[in-house]
């Protein structure tokens, strides 16, 4: 095959020549189109590799903020069960009613 733009034989028919520049050009497009959709899927590569160290990154803070919530929670049943003691609760009237007055 030649290239485009290259002479060609003489006695080509100008009907088949036209069909060969017609074609040539084609494959020109086709080619760029290849290379377009080659930069595209490259970039869609590189772009998911983003992604996925984003989703990895953002799954290890659900992770901590998961563990962070559960102490919390174990946390506040430990308060809870403290301010249900009797003795605390009789420690905390105490507090509330002021300093003990000493009989004379």
């Amino acid at each position: 095959m030649t290239s485009p733009g290259a002479e060609r034989p003489a006695g080509v028919d100008p009907s088949t020549e036209a069909r060969i520049e017609a074609l040539e050009s084609e494959l020109s497009a086709a080619r760029r189109d290849l290379w377009s959709m080659r930069d595209t899927l490259i970039g869609t590569q590189a772009e998911t590799a983003t992604l996925k160290v984003e989703n990895r990154e953002l799954q290890v803070r659900v992770g901590q903020l998961s563990q962070a919530l559960a102490e919390q929670n174990t946390l506040n049943r430990m308060i809870g069960r403290i301010r249900r003691d009797p003795r605390i609760r009789a420690l905390g009237s105490r507090v509330r009613r002021g300093p003990i007055q000493r009989r004379r």
